[in-house]
């Protein structure tokens, strides 16, 4: 769970030849729950006890707790 309670687990990540501005995706799990990985130009976000990828693809890559509630 995350700390405060209420405030969801985002990802934000950039769109290749999209939006000017990053995209922020809400996750199921706790922010603890995710691990980031950069290689080269490519990021891969996964769920940590499984391996399970959640994003693959540009970035910057970032997993955080929303700071507000919703």
């Amino acid at each position: 769970m995350n700390s405060p309670p209420g405030h969801p687990t985002l990802l934000r990540h950039h769109v290749a030849r999209g939006l000017p501005y990053p995209v922020e995706t809400v996750l199921e799990l706790p922010a603890t729950a995710y691990s980031v990985e950069h290689r080269d130009d490519w990021w891969i976000v996964r769920i940590t006890s499984t391996g399970e990828p959640v994003y693959m693809g540009p970035g910057p890559v970032e997993v955080f707790v929303s700071p507000a509630p919703f």
